[in-house]
């Protein structure tokens, strides 16, 4: 679930319901170095204009996630004074980076490292008495897609939904965070790259 937490408007986790353990990606999953990833809707359940508002971001984050800027970024990642991501599985930022890019996605079944970030996106719209506030997309260990909130998915930003989509991706290559707010949260991959995905996207339209 993508809470909203100060400037942190993206999905925590999968299902509150599941458990958000460390050590999900293991050294043995980092696949041969992949030069670069390419992000590809595979599937979707949304309207005509989410549609188009999902094919700006994508478009937004090939570019960021192909240029030497981001690979930059990601390997000189800090937390602490040192060069780190947090609930990293063990993984340098380095390895990070590199499992990133070969796009073997652990959840909901173990995929191959083919260099695609392969997502499929469906629309939520929250019941009478869930909070709309409260977040603004999850995913599941269960299912293959990323449940994007209506009114976050009509009104966001291009740049909030790049970051959005990465971090719910990021979930299904098995990285997790904290369901609370707490100080290191910020600093994990879903969060702290989703973070680079914005601020990146942001600036590459001029937002």
């Amino acid at each position: 679930v993508e809470a909203m937490d100060d400037d942190f408007h993206h999905a925590v986790v999968a299902n509150p319901s599941e458990p958000h353990d460390e050590g999900e990606v293991q050294l043995s999953a980092i696949p041969a170095q992949k030069s670069s990833l390419t992000v590809k809707i595979v599937k979707k359940s949304v309207t005509s204009y989410q549609s188009q508002r999902l094919a700006q971001a994508v478009s937004a984050l090939n570019h960021v996630v192909k240029s030497p800027q981001f690979k930059d970024q990601i390997h000189n990642f800090t937390y602490l004074g040192e060069k780190q991501f947090v609930q990293n599985s063990g993984l340098t930022n380095e390895q990070i980076y590199q499992v990133l890019m070969g796009g073997a996605e652990k959840y909901p079944v173990q995929g191959l490292a083919n260099g695609v970030a392969e997502l499929s996106i469906m629309t939520f719209y929250p019941g009478r008495y869930d909070d709309p506030y409260a977040a603004v997309a999850f995913t599941s260990r269960t299912d293959a897609y990323i449940h994007i909130y209506n009114s976050y998915f009509n009104t966001a930003s291009v740049s909030k939904l790049a970051k959005t989509l990465f971090h719910e991706w990021t979930h299904k290559m098995g990285f997790s965070h904290d369901v609370e707010l707490t100080e290191r949260r910020p600093y994990t991959v879903p969060y702290g790259i989703g973070q680079l995905i914005e601020s990146s996207v942001a600036e590459y339209l001029g937002e």
